[in-house]
């Protein structure tokens, strides 16, 4: 409620929280549905804010399919972990408005108990619904990167591992109305992956360095490299290489003149460069701690 509204009839309410769906989405077959709107406006009176959008609640087939929602990596599918069994997730791609009025006879019950499942909530739905759109030429360009990462980031091996280690993936172009441009491709990893002083230069592993002049090494050999424990100038090196090697797998063209990759923890990345960025939506990225 803001100063000079009278008080609202849902301020007890919370973005999470559950509804009978029955009344609320008839054109859908959903018994229940979760509250998407943020708390904030939920709160706001009928005349300031005349509607609240809600999504269906479903379960998912299979249980990869959930574990994979559970971690943020179906990003149309928003967990909601403290409705009864914990099974039920927003399916965000049927969010609808609903008139505050047909709302008021309802009690909601809490979906997201903690403040951490509600902050995970909110930026899940933030993610999906404001998620910008990638040029197509982009798009096409870092198809084959997206197409690895999807099928191998739930796996067991050292590359698997390492992309488990990547938060997020953002652009970054001197000039995105260019004919064409440079883009950076910034993989941004766990604090833990990246270790090296400010004062140390990356120091190059022999055995990946003689295989990378040979064209015999690959994105899971340096993985594999990176694995064994290297020292923290060495372990710097290999992440510069393997998103070499994970870039060197794409196509540039149109509008990509080149793909530049960095990578930097997310301690290492400042909000100056996140505001002039644009996020890059894999799917099969660690995105419930992203950015």
């Amino acid at each position: 409620m803001r100063d000079g509204e009278p008080e609202s009839p849902f301020t007890t309410w919370s973005q999470g929280d559950v509804l009978p769906a029955e009344d609320v989405l008839p054109h859908l077959d959903a018994s229940h549905a979760a509250i998407i709107s943020r708390t904030c406006n939920i709160h706001r009176t009928r005349e300031h804010l005349p509607t609240i959008h809600v999504a269906p609640l479903v379960r998912l087939p299979d249980e990869a399919m959930a574990e994979a929602a559970r971690n943020g990596r179906r990003p149309r599918y928003l967990w909601v972990p403290d409705y009864e069994d914990g099974e039920w997730f927003a399916d965000l791609a049927w969010v609808t408005a609903v008139d505050k009025n047909s709302l008021l006879p309802l009690n909601p019950v809490r979906g997201c108990e903690s403040a951490e499942a509600a902050r995970i909530f909110r930026r899940g739905a933030g993610r999906f619904l404001s998620k910008p759109s990638t040029d197509d030429d982009i798009q096409a360009s870092l198809a084959p990167l997206l197409k690895r990462f999807k099928n191998k980031h739930s796996g067991q091996g050292d590359e698997a591992r390492a992309m488990r280690q990547v938060l997020d993936v953002r652009l970054e172009a001197d000039d995105w109305d260019a004919g064409q441009t440079e883009i950076t491709v910034v993989f941004i990893v766990e604090p833990t992956a990246l270790v090296l002083d400010a004062d140390e230069l990356p120091t190059p592993n022999t055995d990946i360095a003689t295989g990378l002049a040979n064209g015999r090494v690959g994105p899971a050999d340096i993985a594999t490299a990176l694995a064994d424990s290297p020292s923290p100038a060495e372990q710097a090196w290999l992440w510069d290489r393997l998103a070499e090697a994970w870039l060197g797998i794409c196509e540039e063209g149109g509008k990509v003149a080149a793909l530049i990759p960095e990578v930097v923890t997310e301690d290492m990345y400042p909000l100056s460069r996140v505001r002039t960025s644009d996020p890059f939506d894999a799917e099969d990225l660690s995105y419930r701690f992203a950015m």
